[in-house]
This record gives structure tokens, C-alpha cells and sequence, in this order.
């Protein structure tokens, strides 16, 4: 059991850097969220527990690394969870890549969602700053990356999950 929660917070924080490190670039600024997935697919195999866990961690780096208002992101990534986790509970069932495909592209867009909304609120409160932008490309590139990083998280998942003894669930 502790050798699995090892192994995940390990990919857990290479994720978080390699998603900070092509955020800062600008190239990428706004076309890649890796967490969301990952956070995702930790709640949907583990526990709601441990995946509101790693949402306030990464939530609160990724605002620290971010030019928004501190916690904008945290929030968003947290209801974003939150919503998954009772579309998964209640609606829709998780057994099959298919509809993990489908929680994790739901997920990116209520993410973005209510980032954008928190982010209209605050500026109607003359809090915010008007830096996040609403772009439907960038949610479709979004989408597209975290369906390519969660089939291949799932696939080492598998592997590990049956050639690997000390990997139990």
C-alpha cells in the first residue's frame, strides 16, 4: 500500500513540474492541464480523499505559478472534482476507458468553466485581474492532450498494475 502512494506522488509531482514548466513557456500557456486528469483518475481509482489532497496541492502551486488571483485556481480544480466525482458516483459509470475518456474531457471543461466564471465575479467585484480568456480551441487542444496522457497513464496503470506483486489496490 505504501509503495503504490510512493509511486503516485511521485508521478503526481513529475506532473505538476512538467505542467508548470510547459505553462511557463508560453507556447503551451493555456493548451495543457495534465492535472486535471491526473487528479481525476486519482479520484476515480483511490479515493475522494486522497484526490482532494493532491487538488490543493496542485491547485495552490499552480497559483502560485500563475498570474491570476491566489486560489482562483484551486477553487476551480476543486469544484471541477467535486463534479466529476458526483457525475461518476451518480450518472455515469467509470468501468470502461471510455467513460474515464469522457470524465476526464468533462473535467477539463468545467474546470475551464468555472475558472471563467470565478474569474467574471471577481472582476464584477473589482478584485480580478483580466488575464484568463475563454477560448474554445484551447479547451478542444486541452481535451485532446489529457486523452492522450490519460490513455497512457492508464496503459502503464495496467502494466504495473499486473506485473508489479507490491501494487495492490
Amino acid at each position: 500500500m505504501w509503495r503504490r502512494n510512493i509511486i503516485y506522488i511521485f508521478v503526481f509531482l513529475s506532473v505538476l513540474i512538467i505542467q508548470t514548466s510547459f505553462g511557463s513557456t508560453g507556447l503551451w500557456e493555456n493548451k495543457i492541464n495534465l492535472i486535471s486528469a491526473l487528479i481525476i483518475g486519482c479520484v476515480l481509482y483511490y479515493s475522494l480523499n486522497m484526490g482532494l489532497l493532491f487538488t490543493v496541492i496542485a491547485g495552490l502551486y499552480l497559483d502560485m505559478n500563475s498570474g491570476l488571483n491566489f486560489g482562483l485556481i484551486t477553487i476551480a480544480l476543486f469544484m471541477a472534482v467535486i463534479t466529476i466525482y458526483l457525475l461518476a458516483k451518480h450518472v455515469i459509470s467509470y468501468n470502461s476507458i471510455w467513460s474515464i475518456l469522457l470524465l476526464i474531457v468533462l473535467g477539463v471543461f468545467f474546470y475551464n468553466l468555472n475558472l471563467l466564471l470565478l474569474s467574471v465575479i471577481l472582476k464584477q467585484l473589482k478584485f480580478g485581474i483580466d488575464i484568463f480568456q475563454f477560448n474554445l480551441i484551447d479547451i478542444i487542444w486541452q481535451s485532446f492532450i489529457n486523452i492522450v496522457a490519460t490513455c497512457f497513464i492508464y496503459s502503464i496503470r495496467n502494466i504495473l498494475k499486473r506485473r508489479m506483486i507490491f501494487y495492490e489496490k
